[in-house]
């Protein structure tokens, strides 16, 4: 089981970085009910909590594929619910910490995809909430992302997991069974995430 201490994780910025293809329309970016409460208004099954995000969690350690796990956290309550967003290297630490508490599996899909149109292995990466994806968390003894261990980009893994035993962001094609981490914030699964999700080559539905 894994500790806490920080020193398990390479040094980076907070702040997001990264790139995405498109920018979302600026009515798209932040769209939170101000009047959504986590703490009172998510599903009971919601149990779970983050020092650093007013955020609710579920951790899901039933196994199954990636796009059925996305789409059962979204289902959970439209509109408020989906794979967890991991905004800040504080909250990666912070959850794989929740992890090793409780875990019986050691992978779980989270709320970050890449575009199926980019051409580098780091590029187009966004979170669920279609902001860049926080690029300074992927697993660098690995040389994450990797695109499936293949190094090259051709849309092989474009979900994001973590992975409890190897800290930080793994790419992943989807098709292997993990668990989910979803989160409750009040906050929709931005479009442009949603049709990455959707356009997924890998995607059979």
């Amino acid at each position: 089981m894994l500790g806490l201490a920080a020193c398990r994780f390479p040094t980076g910025s907070a702040a997001r970085d990264g790139a995405i293809d498109a920018e979302p329309d600026a009515a798209e970016v932040d769209a939170v009910d101000a009047a959504f409460n986590p703490a009172t208004d998510c599903p009971v099954s919601y149990a779970d909590t983050l020092a650093s995000s007013s955020s609710r969690y579920q951790i899901v350690q039933t196994l199954g594929t990636g796009w059925p796990q996305l789409a059962l956290c979204n289902t959970d309550l439209p509109g408020r619910t989906h794979a967890a967003t991991l905004e800040t290297l504080q909250e990666v630490v912070e959850l794989d910490a929740l992890l090793d508490a409780r875990l019986t599996i050691d992978r779980f899909y989270v709320g970050g995809v890449q575009s199926p149109t980019a051409t580098a292995m780091n590029a187009g990466w966004i979170g669920f909430d279609g902001k860049p994806l926080l690029m300074s968390a992927w697993y660098t003894p690995e040389n994450e992302p990797d695109d499936g261990a293949d190094g090259i980009e051709n849309q092989t893994a474009q979900l994001l997991i973590i992975d409890h035993q190897l800290p930080y962001f793994h790419d992943a094609a989807g098709i292997s069974v993990y668990g989910v981490v979803c989160e409750c914030d009040g906050v929709p699964v931005h479009p442009t995430a949603q049709t990455y999700v959707d356009t997924d080559p890998n995607n059979p539905n």
